[in-house]
């Protein structure tokens, strides 16, 4: 089961193991693969840019960290340094933004999950509001519910068919599901209980993305390998594979300290993790993953991936380095958070001859 993240203490040392004051064995490293599926090959891809929006003339971004495309070709951004969600079209005019900080009705105050709905609005999941927003494809609020018996953070959401929600969460059940009126109504079994049941939430970090038909995908953020999944019920693991390129879940050690007659258990990482799935998305039949790990070209590719069978198709080189990435037929969005202010980027891959 998945133990709570807090309270931890993130001891990076830069990219060696580090000692601490009590590096204990408390949470295992145990690898689900040994190694990664091959060699990363890279294939160089021409882009047209569409759009651009942020930089030095925007006041508008804060700190984006979420996209979410839509079926016409727009974009939906995700702000935490502002709560709220802006909505783009497919020619990069913004149409409208959406939220307020509070804690009142309609008003988010720890938006860190977002979903595009069938309908084409947005679903966000407001964790310390404890609650479910959905806006409307026109930037009008719907509806909210609470959510009830939820343990943890979300960290992502993904709307099923029913009507009711996968959540991935911080709490004990990583995957829990819950019903249209927010009540926890089930939990996915564990896919890994090896892993999942011995190690930290530091090191089970992953994003969850939606396939197709109520199939979805969950890859470790930190770690070698990545889940498919037939809907949300019992015996719907469908696959388990490894990434190209093998990284190795984050060590992690425990320091004691004293605070009166109180001690206080801190778990840290013990060196910094590679990341190797930063982000993840999927365009048909086919996993995206933008790798972090450790070669020249982290946040520079996209490793591609055969859901059906698990394989590497190769990777797609980026004009720049992304921090996020979304995509919707032919279009693809990366948001650039490297520079001083952040840079949302619509771009179009040129067909080869053009």
């Amino acid at each position: 089961m998945m133990r709570s993240v807090a309270p931890f203490l993130l001891l990076l040392c830069g990219l060696n193991a580090c000692e601490s004051p009590q590096e204990t064995s408390a949470y295992p490293v145990i690898d689900i693969f040994k190694a990664g599926s091959g060699e990363r090959v890279v294939h160089a891809v021409a882009y047209d840019t569409v759009w651009t929006f942020g930089g030095g003339a925007d006041t508008l971004l804060v700190s984006p960290i979420e996209l979410a495309a839509t079926p016409d070709g727009g974009l939906y951004v995700m702000d935490p340094g502002s709560q709220q969600v802006h909505r783009f079209t497919a020619n990069g005019r913004h149409a409208w933004s959406w939220g307020k900080k509070g804690e009142g009705p309609r008003e988010l105050m720890n938006v860190r999950a977002m979903a595009a709905s069938p309908a084409g609005g947005i679903v966000l999941v407001d964790s310390r509001n404890r609650r479910i927003v959905s806006v409307s494809a026109d930037g009008v609020w719907e509806r909210e519910v609470r959510l009830e018996n939820l343990e943890g953070d979300v960290q992502h959401v993904i709307p099923l068919s029913s009507g009711n929600y996968l959540l991935t969460t911080t709490g004990e059940e990583p995957f829990p599901v819950v019903s249209a009126e927010g009540t926890t109504i089930g939990a996915l079994p564990s896919p890994w209980p090896e892993g999942f049941g011995q190690m930290h939430a530091i090191q089970l970090q992953g994003r969850a993305v939606p396939w197709r038909e109520d199939r979805w995908v969950f890859g470790f953020t930190a770690g070698n390998g990545w889940f498919t999944f037939d809907g949300v019920g019992e015996g719907s693991l469908r696959g388990t594979y490894p990434y190209v390129e093998h990284a190795e879940f984050p060590g992690l050690g425990v320091q004691e300290s004293r605070d009166g007659n109180t001690t206080i258990r801190s778990t840290g990482m013990l060196s910094r993790p590679s990341w190797s799935g930063y982000d993840l998305g999927v365009r048909g039949d086919t996993l995206l993953v933008l790798p972090g790990g450790s070669s020249p070209i982290r946040l520079r590719v996209l490793d591609k991936y055969d859901l059906q069978s698990g394989a590497y198709l190769g990777s797609q080189e980026l004009p720049g380095p992304a921090t996020r990435f979304a995509g919707h037929g032919d279009v693809l969005f990366i948001i650039d958070t490297f520079g001083l202010l952040p840079i949302v980027t619509s771009l179009r891959a040129r067909a080869p001859g053009d």
